[in-house]
């Protein structure tokens, strides 16, 4: 790789990492006028056609390892669909790190076990936030899938093909990531009539037996065109999956007040028995010096 490119590319990092003013900060105190001019002139003003040519090429390169592949499952199911977003969590979760540690290390070697954690904790924390955000789509949609289940059972009950109800089962949820989802899912089947292609929208975007089982039942009614008792019988299940989380969120809920009643009332007295204590502590030393 000739200089140029290889400064277009670090320059392309600095700006898509969102770091450009730690680095700048950084730096800038050596050679205050010289970090300045690359600052302004290739960093600050390059140009997104750039930027987008060079994930373009990114994205196809990476897009044949595995590991790669994981990360694009991993946060298409956290509910980003963007083009590049697959990239940015990647090198916002690998790259980053490994930048800060790179910059560290230049600075002071001597401290290379505190940096190797301090960006550890750094990937981790955004993997925890990124599986948060699978699971809180996950449980909405196990929380909002016997509505799905019921919707499609009463239209088939009520005479109406499956293939029609599934074009209009996004209004049965009013959860903003999950109707999203499910949207696209019926305009992908409204517009090719391909089950398979717009299952795979719920496939990859939940994952999950709940999804699986749901898929299952939509495939088997748009081609035998009768699946009722299969719905009836997920939407009881469903149901009563759903009742039993909201009672476990109950005593859940109820065990935090007790709780939070116990801790008040205990610094209550905590409060109302020092004077006491203190009182008491002053007599008895009051009585043995005397």
């Amino acid at each position: 790789m000739t200089f140029p490119y290889a400064f277009k590319t670090l320059s392309f990092l600095l700006n898509f990492l969102m770091v450009r003013q730690v680095i700048y900060m950084l730096m800038c105190r050596k050679n205050t006028v010289y970090m300045r001019a690359v600052y302004y002139r290739v960093i600050h003003h390059k140009k997104p056609q750039e930027k987008a040519k060079i994930l373009d090429y990114l994205t196809k390169q990476l897009s044949r390892l595995k590991f790669y592949q994981k990360a694009a499952a991993e946060i298409k199911k956290a509910g980003y669909i963007g083009r590049y977003h697959p990239i940015q969590y990647m090198m916002i979760l690998y790259g980053f790190p490994l930048l800060v540690f790179s910059i560290c290390m230049i600075k002071d070697p001597s401290l290379f076990l505190q940096y190797l954690l301090g960006c550890f904790a750094i990937a981790s924390c955004v993997k925890i936030l990124v599986n948060g955000k699978i699971k809180k789509i996950t449980d909405q949609f196990e929380k909002h899938a016997w509505r799905i289940y019921r919707y499609l059972h009463n239209q088939i009950a009520s005479g109406i093909k499956i293939t029609d109800a599934i074009t209009t089962v996004y209004e049965t949820v009013n959860d903003n990531d999950i109707r999203n989802i499910l949207m696209k899912f019926s305009a992908t089947f409204l517009l090719t009539m391909n089950i398979e292609e717009a299952l795979r929208e719920i496939n990859e975007r939940f994952g999950g037996n709940e999804a699986a089982t749901l898929c299952m039942a939509l495939r088997e009614g748009v081609k035998t065109g009768d699946s009722e008792l299969m719905l009836k019988r997920q939407e009881d299940v469903m149901f009563n999956k759903y009742f039993n989380r909201l009672e476990a969120d109950t005593e859940k809920s109820r065990t935090y007040c007790i709780l939070s009643a116990i801790m008040f009332c205990a610094i209550l007295v905590i409060m109302a028995s020092v004077p006491v204590v203190m009182d008491l502590i002053d007599a008895l030393n009051s009585i043995f010096i005397s």
